[in-house]
């Protein structure tokens, strides 16, 4: 509850696929959302979408952002003596 409203979850935050949102004053909205199994259901339709517009970059996750995540990984397989 906030000075505004509130907002209720219909399950389990991590699983939850439907949300209301109490605005004082206002009908009481709710939204459904199929639940995503793992997350990667984001990432694929990310890619579809940015192939379907003839994109090799995704702005919401660029090159430069992979990269700053794959250093370190990298550094830790060398360590390991992982290839």
């Amino acid at each position: 509850m906030g000075e505004a409203g509130s907002i209720t979850l219909h399950g389990p935050f991590w699983e939850c696929t439907r949300v209301s949102l109490a605005v004082h004053g206002e009908p009481v909205e709710t939204v459904e959302r199929p639940f995503r199994v793992n997350g990667f259901e984001y990432e694929i339709e990310e890619a579809i979408r940015c192939i379907a517009l003839g994109r090799v970059e995704s702005p919401a996750v660029p090159h430069a952002d992979t990269l700053a995540v794959l250093r370190p990984v990298d550094a830790m397989r060398r360590t390991l003596g992982v290839r």
